[in-house]
């Protein structure tokens, strides 16, 4: 078994090489798969948002409709101040305002303006927004907020930004904190993961700002800090409270969309005092959301979704405490899922190669396995494995598979047709070529029914025939001989001259073998009966012919030197058969049966008696097809005749 298999193994190298060659590609060029990887990852949330169990945030909107009554946009600071007291007076527990006051109004009152934004700011729990990046000339203000760094990394050698604008100091003076809006978008303009923890860098002091939507968590928690893990290859986890939260080396999060919406309410409303209790006891974000005034995101579920709402879900999803993940081990183990999986393809291809529909389901399975188990894990773990890669890698072995057996199989029917094609019917061909079994050297021992049949009294009158009348008899008997012979799926182990050698259940199996042989031989005689009749017409001599079957255990396979070899049975029904056919001139029953047929064999047979056959010690109980035995036979059915 395991010689075949190696064997096996060895004939698909073609195979086993396209399967070296994908997991080479997939760590050659890794980075260049990674925009598939995140398109795999948003079909998740694509089919499954995050059912998020409580909605904390209310998106207050300064949208086409209030800037239609209230002016374009930007408002006068006091203005803007009066919209921020109206939404501390709705009840909110926190507010964060998604826009920036970088500049001090310097218009006549605008210290005055600036003063009274800053003490409505104060009055109660408000998050300013805040930008991080290269801006030139900007400097890094303080922050209140602690941090404590823990792990085996080197918080100074994480990455950073050289600047941050923030609002001025006075309006950002009684504000609870400072957050970080800032999103990055991967390569194909999709926002998947966003950072929660950036680094600022000036005078070779590093600090660490939150990201908008976690200071607005930890404000609605009343948090005063937060715990941040690293390593040596970057960010790790953070920890909020009692919440951990992992991250990806650049300090980011990934974007686990909600199913429900975002719920909002206009500014114009809040101003109206029209809002009621939309807003009591929420996290509230102020954001300008006007045609033109606003910034979109394409996000994994949605085409166009505003900053604000990227910290408005993210915020969400920072209070239920629920984040996706993608394992550091994921590639490697979608790569040994791909290279067992391509094995077990193969292996089912070996096992299955006559069992077409049970290929097809193991191919299926295996191939779609990759998705069913990626869409699992995200759903009951939350975390990411990407499964594309590898069911498209296995639907591609699986195509080659395919050829490689298509190609097998064309080689194994050409190779049949060349070796058994002159001894073997076309039926029997067509179904050794749909097997795997070895038959160009294998030999087995196996129960077959063997027929011997030899021309009467041809080899003494053809002395007075031309040549080419004997060729032409001979070669007339022997094709309609063959011609039933194949009709029953016979197969032809040789011509002797003026006579036929056949046998049955082999090298296919069937169960009727003997039924087969006896009705061949039947159908031989009664073929020869109508040609014999042509024959007497042209003035030729009739065709006459004696048959011996017999049924026994023989050894069946190829046989010969290295040079040439047949497929025959040898063993003693083969004798048998040859011995009764010889038999059949001194008893005159032209078609005598032997023993081990007749065991298998009751229906449609007589007894003829016991004779003495050559090769063979003791009598031989010998039978014959019904009306087939002549009387003189059955006067004298118990007398030995030596043959």
């Amino acid at each position: 078994m395991a010689g075949k298999l190696y064997d096996r193994l060895r004939a698909k190298l073609g195979v086993v090489c396209l399967i070296i060659l994908l997991i080479a590609s997939h760590v050659v060029f890794d980075a260049s798969f990674d925009d598939l990887r995140g398109n795999s990852f948003d079909a998740y949330q694509q089919l499954s948002p995050r059912a998020n169990s409580t909605s904390n945030v209310v998106i207050v909107g300064v949208d086409d409709e209030t800037i239609g009554v209230e002016g374009r946009w930007p408002w006068p600071r006091n203005r803007i101040a009066d919209l921020i007291a109206s939404i501390h007076s709705s009840g909110v527990s926190v507010l964060g305002i998604d826009v920036l006051f970088s500049e001090p109004d310097e218009s006549p009152g605008g210290a005055a303006r600036d003063d009274l934004l800053a003490r409505t700011i104060a009055s109660s729990p408000t998050i300013l927004a805040t930008s991080i990046g290269d801006f030139p000339g900007s400097k890094i203000p303080q922050t209140s907020i602690g941090w404590a760094v823990v792990g085996n990394g080197n918080a100074e050698a994480l990455p950073w930004q050289p600047g941050i604008i923030a609002s001025t100091a006075t309006i950002r003076a009684g504000a609870a904190g400072l957050g970080i809006v800032r999103s990055v978008s991967d390569s194909d303009g999709v926002v998947r993961t966003v950072p929660l923890v950036w680094a600022a860098k000036s005078s070779d002091q590093l600090s660490l700002w939150p990201a908008f939507s976690l200071e607005l968590a930890r404000a609605y928690r009343a948090g005063t800090g937060y715990a941040l893990r690293v390593r040596p290859s970057g960010f790790e986890a953070l920890k909020l409270g009692d919440t951990i939260i992992p991250l990806s080396n650049g300090g980011a999060v990934w974007l686990w969309e909600q199913a429900a919406a975002i719920p909002r309410v206009s500014a114009l409303d809040v101003m109206a005092g029209k809002a009621g209790d939309v807003l009591k006891g929420k996290i509230a974000i102020l954001s300008v959301n006007a045609l033109g005034v606003d910034k979109f995101h394409t996000t994994p579920t949605v085409a166009a979704r505003s900053g604000a709402e990227i910290h408005a879900v993210l915020a969400n999803q920072l209070m239920d405490g629920k984040f996706l993940s993608e394992p550091g081990d994921a590639k490697t183990v979608e790569r040994l899922w791909f290279l067992i999986s391509a094995l077990l393809l193969l292996a089912a291809s070996y096992f299955f190669a006559n069992r077409l529909w049970l290929l097809l389901a193991a191919g299926l399975a295996l191939c779609l396995a990759p998705l069913l188990a990626g869409y699992t894990a995200y759903l009951q773990t939350a975390q990411l494995y990407e499964p594309v890669q590898p069911a498209v890698g296995l639907t591609a072995v699986a195509l080659a598979e395919v050829y490689s057996l298509f190609r097998e199989s064309d080689a194994r029917r050409r190779q049949l047709s060349r070796q058994f094609s002159q001894y073997l019917s076309p039926n029997v061909v067509a179904m050794l070529s749909e097997t795997r079994r070895d038959l160009t050297t294998s030999a087995e021992k196996r129960e077959i029914t063997v027929l011997m049949m030899d021309m009467r009294g041809f080899t003494s009158s053809s002395e007075s025939l031309p040549a080419d009348e004997i060729n032409a008899t001979v070669n007339r008997f022997l094709t309609l001989a063959s011609q039933e012979i194949f009709k029953r799926d016979g197969t032809i182990d040789k011509f002797m001259g003026d006579a036929i050698l056949a046998f049955w259940n082999a090298p296919v199996d069937q169960a009727d073998h003997t039924d087969r042989a006896l009705n061949a031989v039947l159908a031989i005689r009664a073929s020869l009966e109508t040609e014999n009749v042509q024959r007497e017409k042209d003035g030729k001599p009739p065709i006459r012919v004696g048959a011996g079957i017999e049924t026994g255990v023989c050894s069946v396979g190829n046989f010969g030197s290295d040079i040439r070899f047949d497929y025959t049975a040898i063993g003693s029904s083969v004798n048998m058969s040859a011995r009764l056919e010889s038999a059949t001139k001194a008893t005159g029953c032209p078609v005598l049966l032997g023993p081990g047929f007749a065991q298998r064999h009751v229906d449609g047979i007589e007894p003829v008696g016991k004779i003495e056959l050559s090769g063979f010690a003791n009598p031989v109980q010998v039978f014959t097809p019904v009306g087939l035995k002549p009387p003189a036979t059955g006067q004298g059915a118990s007398k030995k005749r030596k043959a």
